[in-house]
C-alpha cells in the first residue's frame, strides 16, 4: 500500500492534476490539483500495467502537455478524452485479474509507481 510522503514535497509547490492517488493529493490539508481520482486503476495485472475496459483511468485525463501516443505508440486519444497515465486503453486489454493493484501516476514528466 501507499505510505504517507509517496509524492515527496521539497522546496517545491507541485501542481498533481489528472492522477490516480491512493487517499487523493492534499496540500496545505486542502484537496489540490483538478482530475485527480482515488480508484483501483483496474489494470490487467501480473506486472502488466495495461489498463483494462473498466478502468476508471480511461477518458479521465486531459490534452494538456499530453503526448500525442501512448507507451505502446497507440495515438491518443483514442476515445472523447486521454486516459489517465502512460496507457491509452485502445480496446485490446483483457478484463482485470486479481492482482497487487500497482499503479502508476504521471505528474508532468516525472513517474512514481506506488502501489495502492
Amino acid at each position: 500500500g501507499n505510505l504517507p510522503g509517496q509524492i515527496g514535497v521539497y522546496n517545491a509547490t507541485p501542481d498533481v492534476t489528472y492522477c490516480d492517488i491512493q487517499g487523493g493529493w492534499t496540500r496545505f490539508g486542502l484537496l489540490a490539483g483538478g482530475g485527480n481520482i482515488d480508484e483501483d486503476p483496474l489494470f490487467v495485472g501480473e506486472g502488466d500495467y495495461h489498463l483494462t475496459a473498466n478502468s476508471p483511468c480511461i477518458d479521465a485525463g486531459t490534452s494538456l502537455s499530453a503526448n500525442l501516443d501512448d507507451i505502446d505508440g497507440d495515438s491518443r486519444p483514442f476515445g472523447p478524452r486521454h486516459d489517465i497515465g502512460s496507457d491509452e486503453w485502445v480496446g485490446s486489454q483483457v478484463a482485470p485479474q486479481d492482482n497487487d493493484d500497482d499503479f502508476g501516476c504521471f505528474i508532468g514528466i516525472v513517474a512514481s509507481n506506488m502501489g495502492w
